[in-house]
């Protein structure tokens, strides 16, 4: 199975994400709107603003469904309670009778068993984490989990990094090496919602309180410098830290809301009478808060009117269904946006990759380079479209064994297939034979890996089903048996699921699934040119 490692989960998310996630905050006071001054800025307008703009030329964002992003005028802060939340390295569930489970990465202590297993160890056994619990939330790198119970209590459980699980703490330059909370403590009373980013927390109270601590801090910053690092690791609140925004312990934030949400470098709350107000990082404009020099929005600033709902980076499933799962792959995530939703159903955003200005950013730590996007620094209105599985399932079906890589990624180019060169799957060499072995498809739903002389040997298919149809994610053991016509060979168990293949192929193809034993469904297809599918995977 194509399942990063702990520390290539980190890399992905400095690389392909570009997250770092580790960033804002903001401050005591409620809100102004107001600046004394125009701040500078250091954007270009490369071409004016069409307010006329057909449906047809709209920026596209993709989405999971089109169903989630619906106004109905009934909001419900109920509905948006998470019942099932899956990581790379987690999955956390609330069962029908509001028991708390968990199984996976126990590294900080995040299952609440009273231990601390070493990186890479996986829990396969579920974990009875509480009882009457009504909504779960974790960082995604696995950090630490929140949950709420149904009498409003917000407890947490994993690594206290600067004061996050509100314990007393001394600094450090690791994230291994801060006090592991292994048995859950109570954070906050009264809690209506409360969502977690990678180092983060926002919680809403039953009086319409906002409340945040943690931090929020990029890579992406417009300047570099030569202290950036330095600034990066700081430990102390600190509003003219130009590389984050840190609040140790909670901090109100706003009142009269709503709702309140973190994403992993932004945060967003809804007023009763329909305001936005977002906070956190606007390197790009992704607050929709006018570039300065500042590229944190430290305070929440008011961005729209007649708001329904607010999702940082990512459209998400919540309401619908109570899930929210990222196994192994980042699809339809936008790390420099904020998404909303008005009560009459008009989809708008801000940020990276729409609007009118030209954003120039020095890259610091290990990545030091100049970048240039287009980005809009206030919200515009956009349009959805759910992510074109089956089409491109059938473009990959062309791609026959052997073809190389350079032919390859001609081949994916020339169908409009996004891509990218995995750098962590290395041909062993010197530094010019330093070549990739992997492509990552379609913000890593399916990923090509190539053999020694780069040539295509195996696809990893993580949403829709194989490239014929004949397997469908969600399957079930028996339903996957019969398609296959033979009986399935069991490889081994892991907290991810169990795995399985076939012994001979179908059609020229070697298949191995990967069944998640929670639920009983197929999650996950490998294909293969020969027998050895799983090779050093699992």
């Amino acid at each position: 199975m194509w399942k990063p490692k702990k520390k290539e989960i980190i890399c992905i998310f400095i690389i392909f994400s570009i997250l770092c996630f580790w960033l804002c905050g903001c401050q005591e006071d409620v809100v102004e709107n107001s600046q004394d001054s125009e701040p500078e800025k250091d954007f270009e307008i490369v071409l004016e603003q069409n307010e006329t703009i057909s449906e047809d030329d709209l920026p596209v964002f993709r989405v999971d469904s089109l169903a989630v992003a619906v106004s109905d005028n009934k909001f419900d802060i109920k509905s948006y309670y998470c019942k099932v939340r899956e990581t790379v390295a987690n999955k956390y569930w609330i069962d029908e009778n509001g028991v708390l489970w968990g199984t996976g990465y126990n590294d900080y202590g995040q299952l609440g068993n009273g231990k601390v297993d070493e990186i890479g160890v996986t829990q396969e056994e579920p974990v009875r984490i509480a009882e009457s619990v009504v909504s779960v939330d974790t960082s995604v790198n696995g950090y630490f989990m929140i949950y709420l119970t149904a009498d409003g209590d917000l407890y947490g459980v994993g690594s206290n990094r600067l004061g996050l699980l509100g314990q007393p703490y001394e600094v450090r330059y690791s994230d291994d090496q801060y006090e592991k909370i292994t048995k859950p403590v109570l954070l906050m009373q009264n809690v209506s919602y409360a969502s977690a980013g990678i180092t983060s927390i926002t919680a809403l109270k039953a009086d319409g309180t906002v409340w945040f601590w943690g931090e929020y801090k990029s890579l992406y910053l417009t300047k570099s410098s030569s202290g950036q690092y330095e600034n990066y690791w700081k430990a102390e609140e600190d509003d003219s830290n130009p590389a984050k925004v840190l609040y140790n312990y909670p901090k109100q934030i706003m009142d009269n809301c709503i709702y309140a949400v973190t994403g992993n470098t932004h945060g967003a709350a809804i007023t009763k009478d329909g305001e936005l107000y977002t906070w956190g990082l606007n390197v790009f404009g992704d607050c929709g808060v006018e570039l300065g020099d500042d590229d944190y929005v430290r305070k929440p600033s008011k961005v729209l009117d007649n708001v329904y709902m607010v999702w940082p980076e990512k459209i998400d499933m919540r309401g619908l269904n109570h899930e929210y799962r990222i196994d192994s792959y980042y699809r339809n995530v936008y790390n420099f946006n904020i998404f909303a939703i008005l009560n009459d159903g008009t989809i708008m955003a801000a940020g990276k990759g729409i609007g009118d200005k030209q954003k120039t950013i020095g890259l610091t730590g290990d990545l030091d380079k100049q970048s240039t996007e287009y980005c809009s620094d206030q919200f515009i209105k956009v349009k959805l479209e759910e992510f074109p599985e089956v089409e491109c399932r059938r473009k990959l079906e062309n791609l026959k064994w052997g073809k190389s890589m350079q032919e390859t990624e001609e081949y994916l180019t020339e169908q409009g297939i996004e891509y990218f060169e995995d750098t962590f799957a290395p041909v062993i060499g010197t530094e010019d034979e330093y070549t990739a072995k992997e492509l990552v498809v379609e913000n890593s739903a399916y990923c090509l890996k190539f053999d020694d002389d780069r040539n295509l040997c195996r696809i990893y298919l993580q949403m829709g089903g194989s490239r014929d149809g004949r397997f469908q994610i969600g399957m079930t053991y028996d339903e996957i048996e019969k398609n296959a016509g033979v009986e399935l060979i069991r490889e081994k168990s892991e907290a991810q699921g169990s795995a399985y293949r076939i012994e001979e192929p179908i059609d020229g193809i070697y298949y191995g699934f990967l069944i998640d034993e929670s639920n009983g469904k197929l999650k996950f297809i490998i294909e293969s040119s020969d027998e050895d599918v799983f090779a050093s995977e699992l």
